[in-house]
């Protein structure tokens, strides 16, 4: 949603269309942790990115394109 609504900017060789969990299904707690505190303003918006973006490139967060 985040990235759809252009509220956060993915390296457009990354940015597709679908948002999905890995295997698990499960969101990691820190990912969460750094998604209230940017929401709170504790964390500025390039930390909250950088933190989207290490999601993607680990393969924690997979984009994929929609059908």
């Amino acid at each position: 949603f985040l990235i759809n609504e252009k509220i956060i900017q993915i390296p457009p060789s990354s940015t597709q269309n679908t948002v999905t969990t890995d295997q698990t299904g499960e969101i990691p707690e820190w990912v969460k942790s750094n998604a209230k505190w940017w929401s709170q303003g504790i964390i500025d918006d390039n930390t909250f990115v950088q933190a989207i973006q290490f999601l993607i490139q680990s393969g924690i967060i997979v984009i994929s394109q929609a059908s």
